[in-house]
């Protein structure tokens, strides 16, 4: 987890464990903890609702960090919870804290978050694409005049954009089909679908 790739992720505090989940898979951020072997609360003093947590040794030898940085819109929520608990956590304010990643020690200031949201907002704004999901697929149009019992192989990218379907057999010769992110719906299919596994319907208006 790094400071140049941040992510939306959820904060869970219960039974006095702390767990980081990121918000898309709902995997782990990094090892859920106790409360208790949480240090230091430092909340920025120029930056709203950003704030982060120093943990213990013990936890900082399982994350491989002794800070976690992050940002909430309900952080008078979190600190109402923690001095209600009366928890022996120490509570600060600053805009430079020392951080320890896998040993090496540099500054942080929560002013580079907000450089952070710039970049990404520069960069959903310039035309990237990003791709998330490349493979080759079987596809079997089932709907209208077009319908077939046919699997046809085909290759595709899915982008920030929608889907590029590529023709497999030319895919630098034909212009791939681009069906749009916000006219797709995918729908799981559980077993097999026309005698094959691994199968999702897609749906899509096409404009």
């Amino acid at each position: 987890m790094k400071l140049e790739q941040p992510s939306d992720a959820i904060f869970v505090l219960a039974n006095d464990i702390a767990i980081f989940l990121f918000k898309d898979k709902k995997t782990m951020v990094v090892t859920p903890f106790k409360i208790q072997e949480i240090r230091d609360l430092i909340l920025a003093e120029n930056v709203p609702s950003a704030c982060v947590i120093q943990v213990d040794q013990s936890v900082e030898d399982k994350i491989g960090r002794s800070h976690l940085i992050f940002e909430s819109k309900s952080m008078g929520l979190i600190m109402r919870y923690v001095l209600e608990r009366e928890y022996e956590i120490e509570v600060d304010f600053s805009d430079v804290v020392p951080i320890r990643e896998r040993g090496i020690e540099k500054d942080f200031c929560f002013t580079e978050l907000d450089s952070l949201r710039q970049e990404k907002k520069d960069e959903s704004n310039n035309g990237t694409v990003r791709a998330t999901v490349n493979s080759p697929m079987h596809i079997l149009e089932e709907g209208g005049m077009f319908k077939s019992d046919i699997w046809v192989p085909i290759f595709s990218i899915m982008t920030n954009l929608g889907m590029f379907r590529y023709d497999r057999s030319r895919p630098l010769e034909i212009l791939p089909k681009i069906m749009r992110l916000h006219m797709l719906a995918a729908t799981e299919i559980k077993g097999r679908h026309e005698g094959r596994p691994n199968c999702f319907r897609l749906d899509y208006i096409n404009d």
